[in-house]
């Protein structure tokens, strides 16, 4: 079976299942959804998805849909490892399956999700963009763009704007702080000086003998 054609707009078109693919459609579902966090089962379900080289849009489709549904972040990390395991084992021959991946997975969807997470939760992610740039998984100028992408939040941090409005914290630009005169700043700042050069007290002993 031929892989399936793109249409003008960037979309897979649609095509009629046979009941064995749908079975195995749906099988590999199942287990997306129970798909734990380790090598082994990783690689387990990336078997699966060798196994049905013609279904490359449906299994990106369906990779992409069960990682917006999924809950919980390890979970959803779990899944894009095995997007991760099958894109390297396409880069030599399943073409289409790239070009499905960074239509229906790699797609604003999962842009918008990995650009607001956290600076710790987003490493895994930026980090297997750095190994497919070096394994040549995608090109350099496709891997920049995603690289930019995922890395500005598109939504600000929650409460930000009532942080910066808060009185009295200098540390948010307060009214209080742009008016304050440098000049006690910088005094502040020679005391600590002074604090810290200031040589230590003479010993009690020496005090004592010269009185």
């Amino acid at each position: 079976m031929s892989s399936p054609s793109s249409s003008p707009a960037g979309k897979v078109s649609k095509r009629s299942l046979t009941e064995q693919q749908v079975r195995a459609l749906d099988h590999l579902r199942k287990k997306l959804r129970e798909v734990a966090g380790t090598q082994e089962a990783i690689v387990g379900v990336a078997k699966i998805i060798g196994d049905m080289p013609s279904l490359s849009a449906e299994v990106c489709q369906i990779l992409a849909e069960e990682h917006a549904h999924s809950r919980h972040i390890n979970h959803k990390l779990s899944i894009f490892y095995v997007f991760n395991e099958i894109v390297q084992r396409s880069r030599t021959g399943n073409q289409s399956l790239l070009q499905a991946g960074a239509e229906k997975f790699l797609n604003p969807n999962m842009c918008s999700f990995v650009a607001n997470l956290s600076p710790h939760d987003k490493k895994p992610y930026l980090r297997t963009l750095d190994i497919w740039l070096k394994r040549r998984v995608y090109s350099a100028k496709y891997l920049t763009g995603l690289r930019e992408a995922w890395s500005k939040p598109t939504k600000p941090p929650p409460n930000s704007t009532s942080k910066r409005r808060r009185v009295g914290d200098d540390r948010n630009g307060s009214p209080e702080s742009m008016h304050r005169p440098k000049h006690v700043v910088d005094e502040e700042k020679l005391k600590t000086m002074r604090v810290v050069l200031a040589p230590p007290p003479p010993p009690r002993q020496l005090r004592e003998g010269t009185h």
